[in-house]
């Protein structure tokens, strides 16, 4: 984690700033040690509280946190190279385009999917067929496009608040009118006696949640929960539901938005012992932020003792750490027997520790007067003993308790003069220091927009201020004061991706969402395809945007064009790839691939073009080379008939040297190659290819493939090879005539002799030739693959004439 010299602690912290606080809580501690000092500053005060929290449960507790596997952000990971691999049979066999004149763009894909691609398939040689351009444009936004070239006007607007719809749409919309009632109806309507009431909609985050479970609409559907597992506990009650959800903070939303005295009376009736089987924990809930729902509780049930000095919100989310269950800080009397001095002094050290001593400081901030005058009463010396242990945790306190009666005692009673006088300045109007830590804070965020005309938001966003990092959510202008988020878009797609949060987007009505992409560029644009799922159903679609009416029709998502568009004779068309195997022959199967495709063809609606073929150019190259090497062979029988003075039986002879040479080759390209590969192979698995004699024995593979073919490189090397056969027979037909000129006493004696004599300078100059191609055939990869059976042909000869 050591950065180079001239790099600031901002650069160093670049990756650790994408950490958040689930996966810095994951990462061991000896990796953890590794970061730079002031990472924490990186992070958002959300996460910086979360870190805290966690290392102040354990310090209080005492145990060790348990570690959970989380996956790293994107900006950690390292894509893992993709190996590309490449053979001859990557390239397409055939690459043709379809077209229509009377068919449409779907019917035309139709056809090619249904028709063509399966009857190409079928074909023994093919592999695969792939099929690409095309495209198919939404109705609505055909259209939409005829409509803006006829008015001008710019895409992306909303419809007008009062824009008049036809008769058919009204009529539609007095029907939908009609047959949906009123909510003050609805709530009658489920309220009725017998009848199970409504539940809240945002008790449909928890149907994500429980398998088996499709609907949470009524209260009657809570039983479906019973026997199931919410956050890994198994839940044996309706009333052991309710008791867990009051102490888990993220589900008490459920309890907050919309549970009625209707509901808890309609679970009683149906519930043996649901009122008794209530937790204390529950029933101080209704108490304290409930107090309609206790006209529901029977008379003679006890009720928990009310207290006054209960901790604030900041201690009771620390409270609900694992670790924390058997040492709850939620009211006074939970921190006088914790030890209040010895609890706050280990949560200085376990945030000063960290780097993040502002949770410390917003812990001890948060602490009233009365709480603090209710610690002192307990304990007389507790400003005396703290003041010994961290004289700063005193510094921390809010102005209010600096000026209460119990801290004027102690500063008139401390013996640290330099203490009290700094006590004494906050009490004379100097700003203390949590007031300035926390003004820097709120420096570093952005102004807060406020517009006294936003609408308000639907009654189940409050509750989930304090889990989004924002201090209120009442009205939509709320919406653009959270720093956690890019925007109002990018808060309902977190939303729509979360089951818990699926139901705040369906909340939103129409004016809110008007409200939104008022006050944010590129709104609409900027919702995920989730979120455009969601939007509330009861929303007319024709006053949304004309962008977001065709994303519905299309399931939500972006419309995106196809990346390639194709046209034949300017009529829509379809290019179609056909690959063949890599072992089938490329002219027999692009053969039956024709035949094929003339069938097809004859339909008068689709037209059939070839746009590219291997099958033709190597038919061609093969022609071309047996006509050239053909031509080249009877030019040089020619020349050879020439420079022999005519003499036929030379020519004759030197002639035969030529087809003579091409089969013995053939002979050898056929046998050879893989007669050695068969034999050199298995040494080579057994041997092992790192060792010295396996790096030979792979060498001499490269020359001795399992197979050769006939193709164009082979050929080019037959044409070279003839090349060296008709220079050599001439030669020595010419050292076998010296040697007759020369009086040698009989022919075959001047046979023998005069090829004798040249057979040292043939094999030298045959030798040559063959070191000059050696090279291609040692080359790995697609290289030697192609160049190999160029080598193998060059060589060969037949031997001369004796």
């Amino acid at each position: 984690m050591d950065r180079p010299e001239g790099q600031d602690a901002t650069e160093a912290c670049s990756y650790i700033a994408a950490l958040d606080a689930e996966t810095i809580l994951a990462l061991p501690d000896e990796l953890l040690a590794l970061f730079p000092e002031g990472y924490a500053e990186r992070l958002s005060l959300i996460d910086q509280n979360a870190i805290a929290q966690a290392l102040v449960a354990e310090q209080l507790s005492g145990q060790t946190r348990e570690r959970v596997d989380v996956p790293l952000p994107d900006e950690w990971r390292v894509e893992a190279p993709e190996i590309v691999t490449f053979s001859f049979s990557d390239i397409p066999l055939a690459a043709i385009t379809i077209n229509t004149q009377t068919l449409t763009e779907s019917e035309l894909e139709a056809f090619v999917s249904d028709v063509l691609s399966p009857r190409i398939r079928e074909l023994g040689p093919v592999a695969r067929v792939e099929v690409d351009g095309g495209e198919v444009i939404p109705a609505s936004l055909r259209e939409q496009a005829r409509e803006l070239e006829a008015s001008g006007q710019p895409d992306g607007q909303p419809a007008p608040a009062n824009a008049t719809s036809t008769t058919e749409d009204a009529t539609e919309a007095e029907a939908g009118e009609a047959a949906t009632p009123a909510p003050a109806e609805a709530e009658a309507a489920a309220a009725q006696p017998g009848e199970a009431p409504a539940l809240p909609p945002i008790w449909g985050a928890l149907t994500g949640q429980v398998e088996g479970v499709e609907t949470l609409d009524t209260a009657d559907d809570l039983f479906e929960l019973v026997g199931t597992e919410i956050s890994g506990v198994e839940i044996s009650s309706v009333a052991d539901l309710m008791n867990e959800l009051v102490v888990n903070e993220t589900a008490r939303i459920l309890l907050d938005t919309g549970l009625t005295p209707e509901i808890l009376q309609y679970l009683a009736e149906n519930e043996a012992g649901f009122y008794e089987n209530l937790s204390p924990d529950f029933l101080a809930y209704v108490q304290e932020n409930q107090p309609m729902l206790l006209e529901a509780l029977p008379d003679d049930l006890a009720l928990p003792a009310e207290s006054s000095l209960t901790l604030p919100e900041l201690w009771q989310q620390l409270s609900t750490n694992p670790l924390m269950q058997d040492r709850p800080l939620q009211n006074v009397e939970d921190l006088q027997a914790a030890g209040a001095v010895e609890t706050l002094t280990q949560i200085l050290a376990a945030s000063r520790e960290s780097g993040l001593e502002i949770y410390a400081l917003e812990l001890i901030y948060s602490l009233t007067p009365e709480i603090v005058a209710a610690l002192v009463g307990d304990n007389p010396d507790f400003l005396s003993d703290l003041a010994a242990e961290e004289p700063d945790g005193l510094t921390f306190f809010s102005r209010p308790v600096l000026e209460s009666d119990a801290f004027a005692e102690f500063i008139a009673s401390t013996d640290d003069a330099t203490l009290a006088e700094q006590l004494q300045s906050y009490v004379d109007g100097a700003p203390t220091v949590s007031e300035e830590r926390l003004a820097a804070l709120e420096a570093d965020e952005e102004a807060f927009f406020v517009d006294p005309e936003a609408p308000l938001l639907p009654p189940s966003w409050p509750p989930v201020a304090g889990f989004i990092g924002a201090s209120e959510l009442d009205t939509a202008d709320d919406i653009f004061n959270l720093n956690n988020y890019e925007g109002a878009a990018d808060l309902l797609n977190s939303f729509a991706a979360s089951t818990n949060g699926q139901g705040l987007v369906r909340d939103l009505p129409l004016e809110t969402l008007q409200y939104l992409a008022t006050n944010e560029a590129r709104f609409w644009e900027n919702l995920s395809g989730s979120s455009v799922r969601l939007l509330n159903p009861d929303i007319p679609v024709e006053a949304l945007p004309t962008s977001i009416q065709n994303r519905l029709e299309t399931g939500g998502d972006v419309y995106a064009p196809e990346t390639t568009i194709t046209r034949t004779n300017q009529n829509p068309s379809l290019v179609i790839s056909i690959f063949k195997n890599a072992d089938a022959n490329t002219v027999e199967a692009w053969d039956l691939v024709s035949a094929e495709l003339d069938e097809l063809d004859a339909s008068d609606d689709v037209a059939i073009d070839v746009a590219f073929e291997q099958a033709t150019f190597i038919t061609d190259s093969l022609d071309g080379v047996v006509r050239e090497g053909s031509l080249g062979a009877i030019l040089a029988v020619i020349m050879i008939l020439i420079f022999m003075n005519l003499s036929f039986r030379s020519t004759l002879v030197t002639s035969v040297s030529i087809p003579g040479s091409v089969m013995i080759a053939f002979v050898f390209i056929y046998f050879v190659p893989g007669t050695v590969y068969d034999l050199l192979a298995p040494l080579v698995d057994d041997i092992g290819r790192n060792t010295t004699l396996g790096s030979i024995l792979v060498v001499l593979l490269r020359l001795f493939p399992e197979n050769i073919t006939i193709n164009i490189m082979t050929l080019s090397g037959l044409t070279v090879g003839i090349g060296r056969v008709v220079d050599d027979s001439i030669v020595v037909l010419e050292n076998i005539y010296r040697n007759i000129q020369q009086g040698t006493e009989s022919k075959l004696e001047a046979i023998l002799r005069g090829t004798r004599e040249m057979s040292v300078a043939i094999f030298a100059a045959t030798l040559t030739t063959m070191l000059v191609f050696l090279p291609l055939g040692l080359f790995g990869g697609v290289v030697g693959r192609s160049s190999c059976p160029l080598v193998w042909p060059t060589p060969m000869r037949w031997p001369p004439p004796t």
